[in-house]
């Protein structure tokens, strides 16, 4: 299937539409209207095409009214000798369109949705409350056969995607959602972005296309910024700076193999009440003053930086600027900045520059200060009632557009200034994993699901298996005990971050058996992460049902090696399975399990003919299995 991909938008009492005007192909075009300059930017990556449009006010007055804007409005044309169903023509292979549900903190977070197209049908998207990956991701995938087009697309706030099937092919609208407005004098936003690749061979072979292409946009690998994350001990943040040096000291003796030491909230504010977790104290009142509580922390963990650093740890620091408490400091101080409705909670007005370069100050701040190789930031409500509040007559949707505007603004600016700081995207988990944000970051919590205690090993493995379908970089964290194998492969991803021991004050870094197990996991994971960014088949169908098997393979193609991980279930019946494998070529592999050394070399024939036999004798068990060409 092939994709045009134009745009169109309603400039005053007239239809604009860009397709000629601004022509596809790699490179920047630009178009004036009056006062309005239209730019398109389009950019190839590995076999997909990111596009984007910025809208520039060049006069000293207003421009005319911006409405219907679809950043993306073009068709899918159907394959060769292909018509569209319900026409009376014979039957044809059916028009799939997949789309992706959102991060809620449930068991489906991330699984696809398959819809049967039909002649005339329309089908819209969009997320709630102003999150982006909230209930809807900005995903989708349209094929017929072996042949699509999967798509990204690109806006941190409430866009909205349509599907429409014609007898030329699937007309696709993507854009804003309601916005109406002008443009003053020296404003310059850009819209919703795109990528879009399209594929011949197979759905696995689009979603490796996919895969390499969000790989080639995101940051990480690039200059001096690692290719993946780390290891990370997670720490509460309102344990003593005493308590964390300890743990620090255990991680260190018993050498477990840790990178980095992970301090998630809890340690700014003034609060004089002792929250020994996050479920006790008022921690949470504080969120708008970024002071480092020297309760807790008596030399604002300046120590704690040094001594992380000195055993070998990166620092990681947990903010969440887009959101202030009222009575924080940040609202007393700069009330000007912030968008009130009335709530507990208040919005940082990131579109405000006096607010952007606030937050910039603080971060900078506290990144400076305490030399963090990785900043995690957060943000816990939903912002859409925040911007339709400020919006004015003939200016709906643009304190939204300036606002996602100041974020990537900030982003950058950050990036730009710390040439090997990564940052944590976290939003109450995965809800704002647009290709935006995964172009600047790694998500290290994808989902809040991870965050009971009582977390689902085979929910954990189902999540992965529809997140990596589009993700080249995610991860989630540990929550069981350290020496339940099953449950530790099963969060194996681009970054490990173990949430159990280290929390709380409870629980110091002791030596015991379990270090064991948990050490040689480590170094297990460490040998299988740089595959995860490679491609990647699903072995096995996405599936909650504990009488299955879960079968990931990750395959580096310019090495022509990977990783075959394999769980069975605690009520399958079944102890041995025949793996079909994906992306090896013609040759001998050597395979090798990964913690009792067996070993055996195939054949590509031998592959192809019987596949790949993997014996789990046990319920509730997993390999992980080694391979490369010979």
């Amino acid at each position: 299937m092939k994709f045009k991909n134009g745009f169109s938008f309603v400039y005053g009492d007239r239809k604009i539409t860009g397709n000629d005007l601004l022509p596809a192909g790699e490179g920047v075009k630009s178009a004036l209207f009056g006062n309005l300059k239209v730019t398109r930017k389009n950019e190839k990556y590995a076999g997909g095409v990111y596009t984007v449009n910025t809208f520039e006010n060049t006069g000293d007055g207003e421009t005319a009214l911006l409405s219907e804007i679809a950043d993306t409005d073009g068709v899918i044309a159907f394959p060769e000798g292909f018509h569209a169903p319900g026409r009376g023509f014979l039957q044809q292979p059916k028009v799939i369109l997949k789309s992706y549900r959102g991060s809620n903190c449930d068991e489906i977070e991330y699984s696809a949705i398959e819809h049967e197209l039909h002649f005339g049908e329309e089908l819209v998207f969009a997320p709630v409350g102003g999150r982006s990956c909230e209930t809807t991701a900005p995903y989708f995938e349209l094929s017929v056969g072996e042949s699509g087009v999967i798509f990204g697309v690109g806006w941190t706030g409430r866009w909205k995607a349509s599907f429409r099937m014609t007898e030329a092919g699937v007309s696709f609208r993507a854009g804003l959602d309601g916005a109406e407005f002008y443009l003053k004098p020296g404003e310059k936003v850009r819209t919703v972005s795109l990528l879009a690749v399209e594929y011949e061979k197979g759905s696995d072979a689009g979603h490796n296309a996919f895969r390499r292409a969000m790989r080639e946009r995101c940051v990480l690998g690039k200059g001096d910024r690692p290719p993946y994350g780390r290891v990370n001990a997670m720490t509460w943040g309102a344990m003593k700076s005493a308590t964390m040096l300890e743990h620090i000291k255990g991680i260190t003796e018993n050498d477990l193999g840790f990178e980095c030491f992970f301090i998630d909230a809890g340690w700014y504010g003034h609060s004089t009440q002792y929250s020994k977790n996050e479920h006790e104290g008022d921690w949470g009142q504080h969120t708008g003053s970024w002071n480092v509580n020297t309760r807790d922390h008596p030399d604002g963990l300046k120590e704690v930086s040094e001594a992380a650093h000195q055993a070998g740890l990166e620092m990681l620091l947990w903010v969440e600027p887009e959101r202030a408490r009222r009575g924080t400091d940040w609202v007393k101080e700069h009330p000007e900045v912030m968008i009130d409705i009335g709530r507990d909670d208040l919005l940082v007005d990131l579109g405000d520059p006096k607010a952007n370069k606030m937050v910039f100050e603080m971060l900078f701040g506290h990144i400076e200060t305490l030399k963090l190789d990785c900043y995690r930031q957060d943000f816990n409500f939903d912002p859409l009632p925040y911007w339709q509040s400020r919006d004015t007559e003939g200016r709906r949707g643009i304190t939204e557009i300036l606002y996602i505007n100041g974020l990537y603004k900030l982003w950058d600016a950050l990036l730009e200034r710390f040439p090997k700081l990564y940052i944590d995207n976290c939003s109450s988990g995965g809800r704002r994993n647009d290709i935006e944000m995964l172009a600047r970051a790694l998500p290290l919590w994808r989902s809040d699901y991870q965050c009971f205690f009582n977390a689902d090993p085979d929910v954990t493995q189902a999540q992965n298996t529809a997140v990596s379908s589009l993700f080249p970089y995610s991860a989630t964290g540990i929550n069981g005990a350290m020496d339940d194998v099953y449950e530790i492969r099963s969060c194996y991803g681009s970054a490990l971050s173990e949430h159990n021991w280290w929390w709380t004050e409870e629980n110091p870094v002791v030596k015991t058996p379990t270090m064991d197990i948990l050490r040689a996991l480590v170094k297990e994971y460490k040998k299988a992460r740089p595959y995860f960014n490679r491609d990647f088949y699903p072995l096995t169908a996405w599936s909650l049902s504990k009488k299955e098997w879960c079968v990931w393979q990750y395959h580096d193609p310019e090495k022509d090696e990977g990783v075959l991980m394999t769980f069975r279930r605690e009520k399958s019946p079944v102890a041995k399975a025949s793996l079909l494998r994906s992306g090896l070529t013609e040759g001998d592999y050597a395979f090798e399990d990964s913690l009792t050394g067996e070993s055996f070399v195939l054949s590509d024939k031998e592959i192809g003919k019987g596949g790949v036999t993997v014996s789990l004798p046990e319920k509730r068990s997993s390999k992980v299995i080694f391979y490369h060409k010979k």
